[in-house]
């Protein structure tokens, strides 16, 4: 039996797109992100607790997003972006910015 190949890497969002995120079960998903400048990013919180979207070096943070909703950010400058829940340190997750 031979090894099913790679799944392909989705290609980033481009410009003026929305690029879907969720969290579910303590995690980010997807954690890694690549977008274009000028994307907006929207989270879903599908777990059963409230969750954060903070950047670790600030620029962003979208408060107690509660079970069911969701918080939307618009990146418009390239670079990596880490960030991470606050009531959950351990989850963590970045934007690459392109």
């Amino acid at each position: 039996m031979s090894p099913s190949p790679a799944p392909a890497a989705a290609e980033p969002a481009r410009a003026g797109e929305l690029a879907l995120a969720g969290m579910r079960n303590l995690a980010y998903t997807p954690a890694r992100l690549e977008i274009a400048a000028g994307t907006t990013v929207e989270w879903r919180n599908q777990d059963v607790v409230a969750h954060t979207v903070t950047a670790e070096e600030g620029g962003f943070d979208s408060g107690l997003i509660e079970p069911g909703s969701t918080w939307r950010h618009t990146f418009h400058e390239p670079g990596i972006y880490s960030f991470l829940c606050t009531p959950h340190p351990f989850m963590k997750g970045v934007v690459v910015v392109r």
